[in-house]
């Protein structure tokens, strides 16, 4: 059946090749599958009593047992669960469904017109069940629709909301063009705005916006105030920059340097949820966002505690709040919120399109950030098998999240696959705005991993595209970028732009974020910006940033006793990638030593843990960062050592340690490309000097 399936997706274009992986593109038509004629076949070989209850699951199922009996006796019911039509679930419920859902929508279509009529009228005779699942809703919705019933004009608008929810954008569309009630039709288009948005027609789903008004109530203008929120921002050279009446663009991020302009690479500001404008709809008192970090963290507070009992504004504002947390560094904190925020959304059963999703994102980055990763990977295959019908549009979140935790891990290769699948799929459905960072974090584990012409595709990708994913996360999206070589005017040129960005980090108070942008300088071979992360990780939890601090120490006084003991001892915590770091530090310090045997057991243990993490050997997560301007002080220690100084006489002359002349000096090879002493005078004369 599988293979049937696959044939025909293939045979209509709903399977593309990208890239040597098959995606599925859109959902294919199912009436002309090869295998529909065989499931025809096998339920015309069965009973009538058989073939009625198979119709009634498809039709209106998922339903209790109990009701299907109604239909079709336990006979029955045990030969169809043995044919492999329909599940009956173990547990208290036994909740009866068709085994797939291509099999459902084959016997839906099997079933004639008056068929279907009539075995509807005999359903909905039967006293109704306790609760009705949303799938359910949604079949019977449309299977009233499909026998021309009346449908009331309030299930028609659950229904458009609870497709959307489902990302199921052409059921929405359908049941909400056919709401005729006037005083109705307002909500009806929204919920076909937010169809419309979903399939990535942001022009008409801005029309339909503006259409909807004037709202009926606070519950419509807040679900409003959502989209509005998704639709503020977008390129004003297309007509999808039509945006409902009174939205503006959000300003551009500031510039690292100060100056205003273009938002830096397409980077834009905050999107998803402007908490003020959401709140003021809702009819909830909220503070604006787009100030400082604290003016934000201030107002997301107040707008939790003034939510109270509606969990649809609460868990939301709770998840903003613990993303931004996070990203200032206060990890423990963000993360307990982040975790209450999910698990309250998984209980509360939220009737608010494309929320859930953004909900996962921000807990998955919460993960990430706090490094739980077995978390992570729970989460994320819970939400994959549980809505597996979701992943045509948010399948690209998944494999984003996975390979981000993948490079924070140290995996790069991993990471690197599962990227590319992040991209593409975003590529094809993206209404979380997730691409671009998608993009930039690519780029980065291209270029480590050795793959240059990729991350140079994904390097000029992001620079074409406008950022509108996490609020908190457009520089450090941009420092990706950067570091994988994104920055034109060479290594000296990169090292400035992430220093630029780390400081526009700590002004917003994100010393998370900041921390995360010098670690990546540190990493291209910057050791001036191990000053800043000295600093930047002492402001955020957590016993990685302990070790982070330490590591920082050691590579600005180029101790390679002090790396290896870091490297050790961030391995024993599970911490891969300080590990690989450290000690790929430890071994450029160790480049002019003439203890060969100290070099190899450091280059051994560099060995034998990047094949732990599945990496080559040759891959250096630690660049040299050559083409660099020499400092001040750099520059007279190189004439000193032009002139035939030794380390003792510069220590003297220029009243410091002769352990800060080596570290000195480690950085002065470092940005020369030299390994030698001698190599070091010949150059003098030619120094890049500041």
């Amino acid at each position: 059946m599988l293979l049937s399936l696959i044939e025909h997706a293939r045979a209509t274009a709903a399977l593309g090749l990208r890239h040597g992986v098959w995606y599925l593109l859109f959902r294919p038509g199912l009436s002309d599958v090869p295998v529909a004629d065989l499931i025809g076949h096998e339920l015309r070989a069965m009973s009538p009593e058989e073939r009625t209850a198979a119709a009634i699951v498809s039709l209106a199922g998922p339903l209790p047992l109990g009701q299907l009996l109604g239909f079709g006796g336990p006979k029955a019911v045990d030969t169809l669960e043995r044919a492999g039509i329909i599940t009956v679930s173990r547990g208290a419920d036994r909740t009866v469904r068709p085994a797939s859902p291509l099999i459902g929508e084959i016997i839906r279509r099997w079933v004639p017109a008056g068929r279907s009529a009539g075995l509807r009228a005999s359903f909905v005779s039967l006293p109704p069940g306790t609760s009705v699942p949303p799938e359910a809703f949604l079949n019977r919705v449309r299977w009233a629709l499909d026998c021309g019933a009346p449908v009331p004009a309030e299930q028609l608008l659950a229904a458009a909301t609870a497709a959307n929810t489902a990302l199921d954008a052409h059921t929405a569309l359908r049941v909400a063009e056919a709401v005729s009630d006037a005083a109705m039709i307002p909500a009806a288009r929204l919920q076909m705005a937010y169809a419309r948005y979903l399939l990535g027609d942001g022009g008409q789903s801005a029309k339909l916006l503006q259409l909807a008004h004037p709202l009926p109530d606070q519950d419509t203008s807040y679900l409003a105030a959502l989209l509005a929120a998704r639709l503020r921002g977008r390129p004003p050279a297309t007509a999808e920059s039509a945006g409902p009446a009174g939205t503006a663009a959000p300003d551009a991020v500031r510039r690292p340097n100060g100056r205003g302009g273009p938002p830096m690479g397409g980077v834009a500001g905050p999107s998803w949820l402007d908490a003020g404008p959401v709140a003021t709809a809702a009819g909830i008192p909220g503070s604006q966002p787009a100030g400082a970090a604290a003016d934000r963290e201030s107002g997301l507070s107040r707008l939790v505690s003034a939510a109270g009992g509606r969990p649809d504004i609460k868990i939301p504002a709770e998840s903003l709040l613990a993303e931004l947390l996070c990203a200032k560094g206060r990890t423990a904190e963000g993360l307990g919120l982040a975790r209450e925020a999910w698990q309250e959304a998984q209980s509360a059963g939220l009737a608010l399109p494309l929320v859930y999703e953004d909900l996962l994102v921000r807990y998955s980055l919460s993960l990430n950030w706090a490094g739980e990763w077995e978390a992570l990977a729970a989460a994320l295959d819970e939400y994959e098998a549980h809505y597996p019908s979701r992943l045509l549009l948010s399948g690209g979140i998944l494999h984003l999240m996975r390979g981000l935790a993948r490079v924070r891990q140290g995996r790069m290769p991993e990471g690197t696959a599962e990227l590319v699948l992040g991209v593409e799929e975003l590529t094809i459905a993206d209404p979380w705005e997730l691409l671009p960072f998608a993009h930039a974090v690519a780029a980065y584990a291209a270029s480590v991993v050795g793959h240059t012409r990729e991350a140079e595709e994904h390097t000029a990708a992001f620079r074409h595209s406008r950022y509108r994913g996490p609020g908190t996360l457009p520089l450090l999206a941009e420092a990706y970028s950067t570091a994988a070589g994104g920055a034109p005017g060479g290594a000296g040129e990169a090292s400035r732009r992430l220093a630029g960005l780390a400081a526009e980090a700590k002004r917003q108070g994100l010393r998370g974020i900041e921390t995360d942008i010098r670690r990546l300088a540190v990493r291209r071979g910057d050791t001036e910006a191990a000053d800043g992360l000295v600093a930047s990780s002492l402001a955020v939890e957590g016993r990685e940033a302990g070790m982070l601090h330490d590591y920082a120490l050691a590579v600005l006084n180029a101790d390679d006793v002090e790396l290896v003991r870091i490297s050790d001892k961030a391995l024993r915590g599970g911490y891969v990638l300080l590990a690989l770091e450290a000690a790929q530090q430890a071994e450029r310090c160790l480049a002019e030593t003439t203890d060969k045997r100290k070099l190899l057991a450091v280059q051994r243990k560099i060995q034998n843990r990047m094949t732990a993490a599945g990496m080559a050997a040759h891959i250096d997560l630690v660049r040299p960062e050559q083409d660099a301007e020499l400092t001040a002080r750099e520059t007279e220690i190189l004439d000193l050592v032009s002139s035939g100084a030794t380390n003792a006489e510069i220590a003297s002359r220029l009243c410091v340690s002769q352990r800060t002349v080596e570290g000195h000096l480690y950085r002065v090879f470092a940005k020369l490309g030299v390994s030698r002493r001698v190599d070091l005078i010949d150059t003098g004369g030619d120094s890049r000097r500041p």
